[in-house]
């Protein structure tokens, strides 16, 4: 409430007064400062800093994936555990070893291999505006801004430009569900690249994540010279409507090794024991 001006001017000639009214102003402008934290708060509560064994984590636990992470510390971690146990086997290997995680989301496998120690590059490409800065948020909280580095093209099959459907348009609070596509009224456009061009390496290691929400295919296809000329594990997501499509960009060098669920992994090597996660049958 306003303090009327006649009792102003008396707290003018009232020193006791005055003080009164001071403290009262200052706990007023308190209040209202902590009214306005208060709200700023309300609106950040889906933020959640967590410690978590991919590292310090900044979570939207509106996501999925950061909700499962931030209540379970897990997610798809059978998978990780399983690439980074067949990663393990070239410990002592001299040659270039690389990882690569495309549609990284916020870098949760690239964040896992960074701690294993076991690789020499670790490349994340994301396109998608909030989730490459949900992942520069991870690096820079984990010290790994020199360790990962981040991409935000798109993997395709061809240079240029493309329409992505952004995470913040995606329902079911999955911000991993980004996807190219058609345009429309609330997509964003955004650099897509051949990782052809762009990887350079012949007779290196290369440990690939690929989850890009059906545009694995084409992914593959601009791909098909690091695959045909390196050591390679490929995890690569594929729904049954896609499954085929995904199949038929994989060379016949690399094996399929296991499935489960959606996501199918092939290599050029024999994988160790402990390197296939539970329930996962050998063939699709």
């Amino acid at each position: 409430m306003a303090i009327p001006n006649w009792l102003r001017r008396l707290a003018r000639r009232t020193p006791w007064l005055g003080k009164v009214l001071a403290d009262r102003d200052r706990l007023a402008a308190q209040r209202d400062q902590l009214a306005a934290r208060l709200a700023h708060m309300a609106q950040q509560r889906n933020l959640v800093l967590a410690v978590r064994s991919a590292g310090t984590l900044l979570l939207d636990v509106r996501c999925i994936v950061d909700f499962h992470v931030h209540s379970n510390d897990d997610w798809e971690g059978d998978r990780i555990a399983a690439m980074m146990k067949a990663a393990a086997i070239f410990a002592g290997d001299p040659r270039r070893k690389l990882f690569l995680d495309i549609g990284a989301l916020w870098g949760l496998y690239a964040l896992h291999a960074r701690r294993s120690g076991l690789f020499d590059r670790i490349v994340c490409f994301e396109p998608d505006p909030a989730n490459a800065a949900q992942l520069s948020a991870q690096l820079f909280l984990n010290q790994a801004t020199g360790a990962i580095e981040i991409d935000r093209r798109a993997v395709s099959d061809r240079n240029g430009s493309a329409s992505l459907d952004p995470s913040e348009n995606q329902s079911a609070g999955n911000h991993g569900a980004a996807r190219l596509g058609e345009p429309h009224d609330r997509s964003v456009t955004v650099e897509c690249v051949r990782l052809d061009d762009i990887i350079d390496a012949t007779g290196a290691i290369i440990f690939i994540k690929l989850d890009v929400e059906g545009h694995e295919a084409e992914a593959l296809d601009g791909m098909q010279r690091l695959l045909a000329t390196n050591e390679i594990y490929l995890q690569v997501e594929a729904f049954p409507d896609h499954r085929e499509a995904v199949w038929q960009r994989v060379p016949a060098r690399l094996t399929h090794r296991w499935s489960k669920g959606v996501d199918h992994v092939f290599s050029t090597f024999p994988l160790p024991p402990g390197a296939t996660p539970t329930h996962s049958p050998a063939s699709p």
